[in-house]
């Protein structure tokens, strides 16, 4: 599949709010009044409450830019690895799964030189001068 990075952040971005509660009626058919009501009861009655709503919130935003970042530079350039990851993106425990194997992989990849084992090998002998 060709991948331009605006259809790459609307798959990320509708991965990353699957879960999110839809309000009653499309948004555009709603007064003022109605869709504020709508987004206030949705905050208060979200687990933990507005400072979890709000936590959630910053962090899919976020998370929009990290995985975009990845798709376009990153192990996500590949799409089954990029439709796994929508995959996981979709949900709560699946972003946090996303989030610690990325932080996995990162750590690997930031191991000092001197802690990474590698294969012994034979000393070279010296060569005749």
């Amino acid at each position: 599949m060709n991948h331009t990075p605006s259809m790459d952040a609307k798959r990320i971005i509708d991965a990353l709010y699957l879960d999110v509660p839809k309000p009653p009626v499309p948004l555009e058919d709603m007064t003022a009044e109605m869709a504020n009501e709508w987004a206030h009861q949705s905050m208060e009655s979200y687990p933990g409450g507005v400072g979890a709503f709000a936590r959630d919130q910053i962090m899919r935003n976020a998370m929009v830019t990290l995985v975009l970042q990845l798709r376009t530079f990153g192990h996500l350039r590949d799409e089954d690895k990029f439709a796994s990851a929508l995959n996981l993106l979709s949900t709560a425990n699946g972003r946090n799964q996303f989030l610690r194997d990325l932080e996995t992989d990162s750590s690997a990849a930031n191991e000092p030189k001197s802690r990474i084992k590698r294969p012994r090998s034979t000393p070279m002998e010296s060569a005749p001068l």
